[in-house]
């Protein structure tokens, strides 16, 4: 099923059966939890994110805490067991304030669990591997998702769980339903088929390599944002993932960056009339295209880009936790570099009323 409670902390979205929210004995053997939250330099007694705790049929605990030492550690304990889960990250020293999410990961049945952490400041996402994890009782994350303020500090912003072990997401790109123009003309992102060509803005045509399909809660980081047509040249609407590249072209950014291109991420758009952000409680199918090399893309009229893997696979690790894992890495264009530069933040906020190519 995928996700299946999401919640902002003052609103839940669940899609449990009604008998399996009350009753301990449910266990999911396998599942993702993730926690979204802003982070702040820790204070010298660090800062507890999550902290859940129940004792009903047995003793159980997890933990979720931002050392001051910078270490993210999550502990999952149980009465009467030999041992404990624990997972430890050790965060940059230089990182600066933002939004990060971590998503802890478990497989009880083949001993393994994986915390995850992304965020818009960290140029990959970071992976530490652990064994012995625990099944967690479905009513347990039931109401750590409907009460998650009581169990939740005030950083925290975002929690979901899911029935299964979610791949460590690779950027989102498109939502289903996006058009994209291929050489025998606009074709939804979703009904694309690997071999298929592309138009790109050199003019030629490219063939998709693969196909990054993932599914991601559509609130925090992965939230959606909707650029309106006839704006920006669209011809129809088009929602993109907020970090999701697109490419401005206007003789101010030549003057001011010397390039006559730029790539400009979604979310810093927004306050432009024909831009608004959509917050959803529920789960969204994404879609991100994997050429030969880093390419623009005419979607929906406009140009935008095709995924850019680069170092992001660079360790075995993150290719492995991926939702890429079941292609070699022999047969993906690592190591690629973007086919035009990408604004910061500050930049972009300089350009953001800038239409859009």
């Amino acid at each position: 099923m995928g996700w299946i409670g999401i919640s902002d902390l003052y609103e839940a979205q669940l899609r449990v059966c009604p008998d399996m929210q009350s009753d301990t004995r449910k266990l999911l053997s396998r599942g993702s939890l993730l926690v979204e939250f802003e982070y702040v330099s820790p204070p010298d007694g660090g800062t507890t994110l999550v902290d859940f705790s129940a004792a009903e049929g047995w003793a159980r605990r997890l933990k979720l805490h931002l050392g001051a030492d910078n270490r993210l550690m999550l502990v999952q304990t149980q009465e009467h067991a030999d041992s404990r889960c624990v997972i430890a990250l050790s965060l940059p020293p230089t990182l600066g304030p933002g939004r990060l999410r971590a998503t802890f990961s478990w497989d009880a049945a083949c001993g393994t669990a994986r915390l995850s952490l992304e965020g818009e400041a960290l140029d990959a996402p970071m992976i530490q591997i652990a064994d012995n994890p625990f099944p967690m009782p479905v009513s347990d994350l039931v109401l750590l998702t409907r009460a998650g303020r009581r169990y939740c500090a005030g950083p925290v912003r975002v929690l979901a769980f899911a029935d299964q072990v979610c791949p460590v997401p690779l950027p989102a790109g498109l939502h289903e339903g996006a058009l994209v123009r291929t050489q025998s003309g606009y074709v939804p992102v979703q009904d694309l088929n690997v071999g298929d060509r592309v138009v790109t803005g050199s003019g030629f045509t490219l063939p998709v390599r693969h196909l990054v399909r993932q599914s991601l809660p559509m609130v925090g980081l992965s939230r959606a944002i909707r650029l309106r047509a006839p704006y920006f040249g669209l011809q129809d609407d088009l929602i993109c993932a907020p970090n999701y590249k697109l490419l401005l072209s206007d003789e101010r950014a030549e003057y001011m960056f010397g390039r006559e291109k730029l790539f400009v991420e979604a979310r810093f758009l927004l306050g432009h009339r024909g831009v608004e952000e959509l917050r959803r409680l529920r789960s969204a199918n994404w879609v991100h295209i994997v050429l030969d090399r880093h390419a623009d893309l005419n979607v929906a009229g406009m140009w935008a880009e095709s995924l850019c893997i680069g170092d992001t696979l660079s360790s075995e690790t993150l290719h492995a936790s991926s939702p890429l894992a079941h292609i070699p890495p022999a047969f993906l264009p690592l190591g690629g570099v973007p086919c035009h530069p990408t604004l910061n933040a500050f930049e972009a906020r300089g350009l953001a009323l800038m239409d859009v190519a």
